[in-house]
């Protein structure tokens, strides 16, 4: 049986990568903590839509923003092809919401097998869910393992990794994890999408990115640098000088630099994206644009009012508030100040579990092109 050694780099390389691994855990706990609790809980789900869309579109299997929203709401479209896409984005999305509400370890081969199952089933494809391939695969110039060796490979892979210790070692873990999983190729089809969503699994266990931000935009914006990233790090080790695995350790370090390369890139960019010092003039923009545009809600005709603004920016930056409190933070009318509540919950900008539960931030796509311009243009 021949195993993707070595598991991680080791030497200067890792040295190297463990100082790097420290640099972007430090920065990206210092971003998370720049942005306010509402902003960072109402990111959280447009960022796994986001995640959805992205994976897909690296597949190039893509899917809409606007098709992922409706998903959502459990409406489909009419065509078979693009209904398919919307299920398997859906899956990928409720799939990553419960696995950030649990504590299952990362590197658990049950946890690839939930994986590819909930996405398959989901998808109604001809891919058998959930099973690992029975068939000998071939992928460019990479011939994967033997199919009967698969299991045991896997539970290596599970061994080599589980036990890294320390926030440093664990996401250099989940990288290395990343591209020997795609090496192993345990199912016959679906590997990149497992592969993605247990990555981001394992940047989870590491506390990495605070729910907002995520490696995926930046793979899915440079694809190639991506495919070749992961091919070279496929090859067999070159001499004495390229480590003491099976595989090349030069190319498992290009990759681990990449992915670093890529998480700072991604860091950088929703910095520049989440401007907390324009928020509040860009909520008062979103809210004269939805007053110079009405529409019905139910009978009556939305209602904006300037008064809000202060009430709404509050609650992005505390996360929750109690809806009395709120209505009584516009100094409107009780009536004319409960229309406008209603006009924001129909935005989707604000949203309650129920008549008489908390207020809570949120952010439907439509409103990004006013709060976080350029934050995702696809929507």
């Amino acid at each position: 049986m021949m195993l993707p050694t070595p598991w991680m780099p080791d030497g200067d390389s890792r040295r190297h990568l463990l100082d790097r691994c420290s640099t972007v855990i430090a920065r990206s706990d210092l971003l998370r903590n720049s942005v306010p609790i509402g902003i960072r809980e109402a990111l959280s789900p447009l960022l796994r839509n986001m995640n959805s869309f992205y994976s897909n579109l690296i597949e190039g299997q893509h899917t809409t923003p606007a098709e992922i929203e409706l998903a959502l709401k459990s409406e489909f479209s009419s065509d078979s092809e693009t209904a398919r896409r919307q299920r398997l984005a859906l899956a990928h999305v409720e799939i990553e919401h419960e696995l950030r509400s649990g504590s299952r370890d990362p590197y658990d081969s049950s946890l690839l097998l939930d994986i590819h199952r909930r996405l398959f089933e989901a998808a109604e494809t001809e891919i058998q869910p959930g099973v690992f391939r029975i068939v000998d695969v071939r992928v460019g110039n990479h011939i994967a393992p033997p199919k009967e060796d698969v299991p045991g490979v896997i539970e290596h892979w599970c061994n080599a990794y589980s036990h890294a210790a320390g926030r440093d070692e664990r996401l250099l873990a989940g990288i290395c994890a990343h591209h020997r999983l795609a090496w192993i190729h345990p199912f016959r089809d679906g590997n990149g999408r497992v592969s993605r969503l247990q990555l981001l699994m394992s940047f989870k266990a590491v506390d990495l990115t605070g729910e907002i931000w995520s490696p995926l935009r930046g793979f899915a914006r440079d694809l190639n640098a991506y495919y070749v990233r992961l091919a070279n790090a496929d090859w067999v080790r070159k001499q004495d000088v390229d480590g003491r695995g099976s595989l090349t350790q030069h190319g498992l370090v290009e990759w681990c630099d990449h992915v670093l390369d890529v998480c700072e890139d991604q860091m950088l960019f929703m910095e520049q994206r989440i401007d907390i010092a324009s928020f509040k003039q860009n909520v008062a923009a979103l809210l004269m644009w939805y007053d110079a545009h009405p529409w019905n809600i139910g009978s009556e005709r939305s209602l904006i009012k300037i008064e809000v603004l202060e009430p709404l920016h509050y609650l992005a930056m505390v996360g929750e508030l109690d809806r009395q409190r709120f209505l009584s933070m516009t100094g409107l009318r009780e009536r004319t100040a409960r229309r406008v509540l209603a006009t924001l919950l129909d935005i989707g900008i604000v949203k309650a579990a129920s008549a008489r539960a908390p207020l809570r931030f949120a952010l439907p796509s439509t409103s990004l092109r006013f709060l976080f311009p350029g934050l995702w243009p696809e929507a």
